[in-house]
C-alpha cells in the first residue's frame, strides 16, 4: 500500500507541474506566428485556425510552435500518464488480485505504465503530425500489445522453469539420500 501512496503523491506533483507549464509556457512561437499571419493575410481567428489545420495535416506544425515548451509539456505528460497508470495498476492489483498481506507488483505496474505512456505520447505525436491513419495507429497499438504479451509470457515461462529446476534438485537430493 505504501507504493501506491508514493505513486499517488508523485502523480499529484506531476499534475501540478503540468498545470504550471500549461498556464505559464507559451506553446506558439509568437514572432513566427505573427509573420505567418502577415505573410498569408490571415486576419481573423477562423482563417488562422483553418490554415493551422492545413499545416497540421501537412505535418509542418513544428514551424509555428515553441519546441522547448512543447518538449517540456510532452515529457511531463509522459511521466504524468506513466505515474497515473502505475498508481491505478498498483491500487487495482492490491485490492482485487493480492491477498491482504501481499504487496502489489511494482515492476509489472511500472512496465505497463511505461508502455501506456509511450502509447499515449506516440498517439499524440501521430495526431499532431497529421499522420492519423488507422494503419499507423493500429501498428503502434499492436506493437505495444505484442511486447507486453511477450514479456508476460517469457516471465511466466522463466518462473515455471526456475520452479521446475528447484523441484528437480530437491528430487535428486531425496533419491540420493535414500540410496
Amino acid at each position: 500500500m505504501r507504493q501506491t501512496i508514493i505513486s499517488l503523491i508523485i502523480t499529484v506533483f506531476l499534475f501540478g507541474v503540468f498545470s504550471y507549464f500549461l498556464a505559464n509556457l507559451e506553446v506558439f512561437n509568437r514572432p513566427v506566428v505573427d509573420s505567418y499571419r502577415v505573410e498569408y493575410n490571415l486576419l481573423t481567428a477562423e482563417e488562422f485556425y483553418s490554415s493551422f489545420q492545413e499545416l497540421r495535416r501537412a505535418g509542418l506544425i513544428f514551424q509555428l510552435i515553441n519546441v522547448q515548451s512543447v518538449y517540456a509539456m510532452t515529457i511531463t505528460i509522459f511521466f504524468l500518464s506513466m505515474s497515473f497508470f502505475t498508481t491505478i495498476h498498483l491500487f487495482t492489483d492490491k485490492f482485487f488480485f493480492k491477498k491482504f498481506y501481499e504487496q502489489p507488483d511494482l515492476g509489472v505496474a511500472l512496465r505497463r505504465g511505461l508502455f501506456f505512456a509511450l502509447l499515449l505520447v506516440a498517439l499524440l505525436y501521430i495526431r499532431v503530425m497529421g499522420l492519423w491513419d488507422f494503419i499507423i495507429v493500429g501498428a503502434t497499438i499492436s506493437t505495444i500489445i505484442v511486447v507486453e504479451l511477450f514479456v508476460t509470457y517469457s516471465s511466466q515461462l522463466y518462473t515455471q522453469q526456475k520452479e521446475s529446476n528447484t523441484t528437480d534438485e530437491q528430487n535428486e537430493k531425496h533419491t540420493t539420500a535414500h540410496s
